[in-house]
């Protein structure tokens, strides 16, 4: 009917899980044309090490330990022509992390690393940071036979012993 376009729905989903608390809510017009919707999404102090074993095998490094905050709204909604607007606003963190290589050697880690997004669409491929901090940051860097700085040696790669040529200095 006429007079139920205007209606708004508002589903809520709040849980607790390993001790991080999830919490996420929504409003949303579906009958209207627009159909401007709003999420919210709050994660606060979730663990990623009991999910770790999850992860593929063959990535380039291997995520230890970290955890993740987040307080994110996505608003999406149709303009007059039909096409879908998505926008992302918030701010998304993650702390003590550590990563080490496929050679089982430390690789990465953080104390807290914070973004702030002030503008993301990716529908429209535009994203628009705030203010990025990392607080306490160590990075292993390794100089190769051949005297190249690498960041992350592929673990064949370190295990197998290389052959140098000797140049004129």
């Amino acid at each position: 009917l006429p007079s139920d376009i205007k209606i708004k729905v508002q589903p809520h989903l709040s849980f607790a899980l390993n001790g991080s608390r999830f919490d996420s809510s929504a409003e949303a017009t579906p009958f209207a044309a627009d159909r401007a919707s709003q999420l919210a999404l709050r994660i606060n102090g979730f663990d990623v090490a009991p999910w770790l074993p999850y992860l593929p095998g063959g990535l380039p490094l291997r995520l230890e330990r970290g955890v993740l905050a987040a307080d994110l709204a996505l608003r999406f909604a149709v303009d007059a022509g039909g096409a879908p607007r998505v926008s992302l606003h918030g701010k998304a963190s993650a702390s003590e992390v550590a990563a080490r290589d496929p050679g089982a050697q430390p690789l990465l880690g953080w104390r807290k690393l914070e973004v702030e997004l002030d503008e993301v669409q990716p529908l429209a491929r535009k994203l628009a940071l705030g203010a990025v901090r990392l607080d306490g940051a160590a990075l292993v860097v390794r100089r190769g036979a051949d005297g190249r700085l690498t960041l992350l040696v592929p673990a064949s790669a370190a295990a197998a012993p290389t052959k140098v040529a000797t140049a004129a200095p």
